[in-house]
This record gives C-alpha cells, structure tokens and sequence, in this order.
C-alpha cells in the first residue's frame, strides 16, 4: 500500500533507486518475527521426545497476563530462608536472576530443579542505572543495551535489549531518565521480591 523503492535520477552512475523509510520498517519487521519464530521453534526442541514436556511448553508459551515482562526461563536451584524460597533462574543466554516466593507457593506449584517457568516482571518494578550499585547483593543486576526510549504521558517507556532474544520493559518517572540514552550501556535493577512465578 505504500511505495518500498525510490528512484534516483542522473548522477554520474546515472541514477538508481534507494529503499524507503516504510521498506526499512517491514525489513526490521521481518527480521524481528525470524527471530521470534527462531525462538518458538527451540522452545518446542527442549521438550526432545517428551510429550509431557511440551505439554508444559505449549502452556507456557500462550500464557496471558498484564505484565509487560514475561521472561521464559529454568529453575536452576531452590533455598530456603525461613518461611521464604529464594529461586534462582536462567534466563536465555547467560543471564540469572533471582525470585522471593513462599514456600508454601512453591509446594503449591510443584516447582522442582531444572523444571521451566515464566518470571513475570510489570514495568514500573524495573529501574534503569547506568552504573549498578554498590552493597546491593539482594538487588538482581541485569547488564544490557537501552535499544528504545519513548515519553508519554509524563512517563518514559524504556526499551531495554538483554541480548538478542530478550528485552525487558521498563516505566520510569522521565527525571530519573534525564541520563539515559538509546544505544547505551546500562544496568536494569530488580528487586527479588518483584519477580512472580508462572507456569
């Protein structure tokens, strides 16, 4: 419905054509479905020969909530600190993170090691630093690149790529943002106690 090429008249090659800015759109477009689509075809490849295991995958991949952040990630171990579980996940590439949930929730859900989860982060829980902190063990401290910020309604929405696959969405007051910008190297904060599980 819109032009992709443009054409290019004289010069000394004797003109040509150029892409539009509505081509370079559909190509970022398709180049972001191939990579969810690669992602989508390995979720399905964990499961190997077990249908009881795609089962799982399949209910993790068409499920729906309200937060912005739904990371799929692997239950790497499980502590517990009193009436507390203190989970700690790999998320796709080689990050990890950690989550504070009862221990009676993760009875409930029958988490046990090395089983898939989602860990599900709304917006306004995920702060972005340029530099991390200092003295804050509890604190996961996630390395990345911001790839976006957009400003609306008195609220910056901050786009911020972990790796190729993953990107977390993060809300901030635009004063605590006056610092940041598209292309650099930041630091996403989130506290433990933030991070829900799901199955």
């Amino acid at each position: 419905d819109q032009p992709l090429i443009e054409r290019l008249t004289g010069g000394k090659g004797g003109g040509g054509t150029k892409l539009t800015p509505y081509a370079r759109e559909l190509i970022a477009t398709f180049h972001r479905f191939n990579e969810l689509h690669r992602q989508f075809i390995d979720r399905f490849a964990e499961a190997g020969n077990d249908p009881e295991r795609l089962a799982r995958i399949l209910s993790r991949t068409f499920l729906t909530t309200s937060a912005r952040n739904q990371l799929p990630a692997t239950l790497l171990s499980i502590e517990e600190r009193g009436l507390n579980g203190v989970l700690t996940l790999s998320l796709t590439g080689s990050h990890t993170i950690q989550s504070i949930i009862t221990l009676k929730s993760v009875r409930n859900m029958g988490l046990t090691v090395g089983c898939d989860l989602y860990a599900i982060i709304k917006s306004s829980d995920v702060t972005i630093v340029t530099t991390p902190p200092k003295g804050e063990e509890a604190m996961n401290t996630l390395k990345g690149t911001i790839s976006r910020i957009e400003s609306q309604d008195e609220t910056d929405e901050i786009a911020f790529a972990l790796d190729l696959f993953t990107e977390l969405i993060a809300l901030m007051n635009p004063k605590d943002t006056a610092q940041l910008s598209e292309g650099m190297n930041a630091y996403a904060l989130i506290s433990p106690k933030h991070i829900i599980i799901g199955l």
